[in-house]
């Protein structure tokens, strides 16, 4: 069954990490860069028409420590309070749903969960 994958406009991402999510050449994928200062950078690109995810932890050495793909996503939410800020991307596909996690302060954190249903 499909489910829209929803994200938050481009000006909510800003309102919420101050970066500005970059156009894919295709037009429908974004990007953004997320700085974790000593931890490296996280590389968020998504989808919402494909329904597509990719997560990548760069580490300060320019070196690729993560690399995450999924597909079937359905909805993306950015939380920002005092203490932290975090991308929480939901997913269900067949039989599974998940949850990826990126606390990007007060340090970088990536948690990803997937279960039967």
């Amino acid at each position: 069954m499909y489910q829209e994958f929803t994200v938050p406009d481009d000006q909510e991402i800003l309102d919420a990490l101050g970066e500005w999510p970059e156009v894919d050449e295709g037009g429908s994928a974004r990007l953004l860069k997320l700085p974790g200062g000593e931890d490296g950078d996280v590389l968020l690109s998504y989808d919402s028409l494909s329904q597509s995810v990719r997560v990548r932890w760069i580490n300060p050495a320019g070196e690729q420590i993560l690399d995450l793909f999924r597909e079937g996503a359905t909805k993306m939410s950015v939380t920002t309070t005092a203490n932290s800020t975090s991308i929480a991307l939901e997913f269900r596909l067949g039989e599974h749903n998940g949850e990826i996690n990126i606390q990007i302060s007060p340090h970088l954190a990536i948690t990803d969960r997937i279960l039967f249903v």
